[in-house]
């Protein structure tokens, strides 16, 4: 439980996060934007692949929220085939145009992100995790109560903001 209440709070922080007191979020970076041209559909997400610099394509993924996952999955090329691929294996991303897809529902379903995140933004453990255990917090003991206290401190911030791009406005 630890695990995932970690992973979340870094999803979030890293997403939204304000720079102050916690890492600079996705959201709060100056990333250039490829606006929406409507109801998103293919053409936006072709749009906003090609607004990235190729240099930085070659290691790309979206990041977006389930409700733009659930639309793109009915989105359709010209020749009527879906440009949601499933994955090949287990534990692989689904793709599109052969980028893959990882969910994060702290992204707001205005905004699809695309790029190289390992270039475009750095995370960096500050401290290690710390665990403390007790059971003489406030009167724990009498109810035969552990309380248990896990610390993490992060960093993170957009380092080449030209590695990343969204797409914005999404209705």
């Amino acid at each position: 439980m630890f695990s995932e209440a970690l992973r979340e709070e870094e999803d979030r922080v890293i997403t939204i996060g304000s720079g102050s007191g916690q890492p600079t979020g996705l959201a709060n970076c100056s990333l250039t934007s490829v606006t929406c041209s409507g109801n998103l559909d293919f053409d936006d997400i072709i749009n906003l692949v090609y607004a990235l610099p190729t240099k930085y394509r070659r290691n790309a993924v979206f990041l977006m929220n389930n409700s733009n996952i659930r639309e793109l999955r009915k989105v359709k090329d010209s020749n009527g085939r879906y440009i949601w691929q499933e994955p090949l294996a287990a534990n692989q991303p689904a793709t599109i145009l052969g980028y893959p897809v990882y969910e994060n529902n702290w992204v707001s379903d205005a905004n699809i992100y695309f790029g190289d995140f390992k270039l475009g933004y750095w995370l960096g453990d500050r401290r290690a995790i710390t665990v403390t255990v007790s059971r003489e917090a406030d009167n724990a003991w009498e109810h035969d109560e552990v309380g248990i206290r896990v610390v993490e401190r992060i960093g993170g911030n957009c380092v080449l903001e030209a590695a990343i791009r969204y797409l914005a406005s999404i209705p």
